[in-house]
């Protein structure tokens, strides 16, 4: 399916009582893809996700499917499903009776589309159960079910992997990803737990203090990133006017480039070809966790 951009941040900044709990956030999140908002506790996730609901006011320009949430915000928020805390049902009634109070409560939804939602969510064995008898992870895939009923383009979820057991854990991941494959939605999640985005997401957005410190793939593309790769080689300064144009930086015994990891053995061809001996080489690449610690990490510490 077409990628298009689905929410759009452009500077998005919060300030209460003289601290900025955001500093000036612009990120864009892309039908069919999951990116995660991943950052310490503290660091600007719940009001950020706060502020794409409107829940928050903010500055800078936040829009949903192309509509403002400034100046079009009916347009805008029909466009997004979210669940920020603890979904909320009514305990007595049954998990469907609960979704078509929910679905008659705005533009009416067809049975056909509560049936795909519960499918979707792997409620169907005990739909008609009472909610009172579901587990958390339950009433987690029941929220989501709720906050798709309308086919939003757009879905926010904070933290919602709190209190699920492993098992849970997995089962919400599973139904998330095939949100994205199977409805093209766009996700925006926002976790402290490295593993959850590692299994989950496209793309990372590290936040901490307020701020995007860096935006990083997750899954799938990683060989077209570039990376810093040493080549321990003998002629360190006729390799790099070999490689002039590449970002190669002269080391005592060798040199330093970088470039994606698929593109190495096509510069160990050119370096043996013009003679330059190689007789080492040695990817360096950081990984998610990498990239959190050395970007989150408290100074003096």
């Amino acid at each position: 399916m077409e990628k298009t951009a689905v929410l759009q941040l452009h500077k998005v900044s919060k300030t209460i009582r003289r601290r900025r709990i955001l500093n000036e956030i612009s990120l864009t999140v892309s039908s069919g893809e999951i990116v995660g908002l991943l950052g310490p506790n503290g660091s600007g996730k719940t009001t950020l996700i706060r502020s794409v609901l409107g829940l928050v006011s903010s500055t800078g320009a936040i829009q949903i499917s192309g509509y403002s949430i400034r100046d079009r915000f009916e347009e805008a928020i029909s466009q997004a499903g979210a669940i920020v805390e603890n979904p909320e049902f009514y305990h007595y009634l049954s998990g469907y009776q609960n979704l078509v109070h929910f679905a008659n409560m705005s533009d009416p939804v067809e049975g056909e589309r509560i049936s795909e939602v519960v499918q979707l969510t792997g409620l169907i064995d005990r739909i008609h159960d009472p909610v009172r008898t579901y587990s958390l992870g339950m009433r987690q895939r029941l929220g989501i079910a709720q906050a798709i009923l309308h086919r939003p383009k757009l879905l926010l979820l904070d933290e919602p992997t709190n209190g699920l057991d492993p098992a849970g854990i997995r089962e919400l991941r599973d139904y998330l990803k095939r949100l994205r494959d199977e409805e093209n939605t766009a996700i925006l999640i926002s976790t402290h737990l490295l593993k959850e985005v590692e299994d989950l997401c496209d793309r990372a957005a590290i936040i901490n203090n307020g701020e995007i410190l860096s935006v990083q793939e997750v899954r799938g593309k990683r060989d077209s990133l570039p990376i810093p790769v040493f080549f321990e080689v003998d002629k360190p300064d006729e390799a790099v006017k070999l490689l002039e144009g590449t970002q190669t930086e002269a080391k005592p015994d060798g040199i330093q480039l970088l470039i994606p990891h698929s593109e190495i053995p096509a510069v160990n061809r050119r370096l043996a070809e013009a003679g330059i001996g190689v007789y080492a080489i040695q990817p360096k690449p950081k990984n998610l966790e990498d990239s959190f610690l050395e970007l989150t990490k408290e100074p003096n510490r």
